[in-house]
């Protein structure tokens, strides 16, 4: 009777067994799961310099430019631009100053290497201030006439980068 009993419970202990090892595995899938994903981030920085927004690459993964959306100033490029990860290099965006806005939405359309579509929201804003052109040979204290046409000068750009998600957008 005592090895009934005995093969009784190692029954029990192999089936308990069994179950914390599937419950294991489970969860160290999960674990990888989540690691792959930290390592596969997609994430943007955007500096202004200039009239130009300059786009670098601070995730894990390459991505590629397909199209951006900054205010009333959009392009699609046929030829998707290249922003690498991890290597310091960057693309440059520049603004059209006659579509000039204070507030500006910002999207960049962006695809990473195994073809999954991020989409990348934020805003810039700029400040400006109205400029004459100055006359040649006129001396700095002369006064530019109000005829001469004036042009809008970009005094200062902030942006703010909100985002890089995952999306499914269509061009």
């Amino acid at each position: 009777m005592t090895q009934e009993v005995y093969n009784n419970w190692s029954i029990v202990f192999q089936a308990i067994t069994a179950i914390g090892l599937v419950y294991f595995a489970w969860k160290q899938t999960q674990i990888n799961n989540r690691l792959k994903e930290l390592e596969d981030y997609a994430a943007i920085s955007i500096v202004p310099s200039g009239i130009q927004l300059i786009i670098m690459n601070v995730g894990k993964i390459n991505l590629y430019l397909k199209k951006y959306d900054i205010g009333l100033n959009t392009e699609n490029f046929s030829e998707s631009i290249l922003i690498p990860a991890g290597t310091g290099q960057y693309s440059n965006i520049r603004i059209s100053i006659s579509n000039f806005s204070p507030t500006m939405d910002l999207k960049l359309y962006l695809t990473d290497e195994l073809g999954e579509k991020y989409l990348t929201k934020g805003k810039v804003f700029t400040e400006a201030i109205q400029a004459r052109s100055k006359i040649e040979g006129t001396p700095q204290t002369a006064t530019v006439p109000e005829s001469m046409p004036s042009q809008v000068v970009i005094t200062n750009m902030n942006v703010w980068v909100f985002k890089t998600i995952k999306f499914p957008w269509n061009l």
